[in-house]
């Protein structure tokens, strides 16, 4: 083999491996940190039992990569002794319901669960590069009648990420009411 022959050889064997490379670069991107995903939130906390407090909420997703992410679904995991009660706009798959609710996603797991919110956006099945969807303005309610101490933990799931990516962020409520001499966990 000429000398020229083997640079050719070489030269296709690196053209092969950049390939290569570049796959296990695109990979890489798909299955870490192309999908960021946060909570935004304001809480109004009541210092007496005879009032509700209130956590207004938000899950942002983006998508960060450079591929689309198909069927996206997130999951809002509260505590499981939390005294939350939890709304937003969500409807259910098998609802009469005639109008459509603007922004609102579709809840897929039980409406006995209250632990677990399974919601997919009813207006898009795809997130295209750069962009951005969200579940807007939910909200937690829940009375200040005894020391409490409870976390909402999100995570964002697609064809692309089947064992689910969880948010930058989590809320955690702490409180204690007074006179109450025990430590909050």
């Amino acid at each position: 083999m000429s000398l020229i022959q083997q640079i050719t050889e070489w030269h296709k064997e690196q053209v092969h491996r950049l390939s290569q490379l570049e796959t296990l670069i695109d990979n890489i991107c798909i299955n870490n940190g192309s999908i960021y995903s946060y909570f935004t939130y304001a809480i109004t906390i009541s210092h007496t039992v005879e009032q509700d407090s209130y956590l207004l909420g938000s899950m942002h997703v983006q998508n960060i990569s450079n591929h689309v992410i198909t069927n996206p679904l997130i999951c809002l995991k509260i505590s499981a002794t939390s005294p939350f009660d939890f709304s937003g706009k969500y409807i259910y798959p098998n609802t009469t319901q005639k109008m459509q609710v603007t922004g609102a996603w579709e809840r897929i797991n039980e409406a006995t669960n209250k632990e677990e919110y399974w919601l997919r956006p009813t207006h898009k099945q795809v997130i295209e590069p750069g962009e951005t969807i969200t579940f807007s303005n939910f909200q937690l309610k829940w009375k200040v009648d005894q020391q409490y101490n409870y976390h909402l933990y999100g995570y964002v799931y697609s064809d692309e990420y089947k064992d689910g990516v969880p948010t930058k962020n989590q809320i955690n409520v702490n409180g204690k009411v007074e006179g109450e001499d025990s430590d909050v966990d």
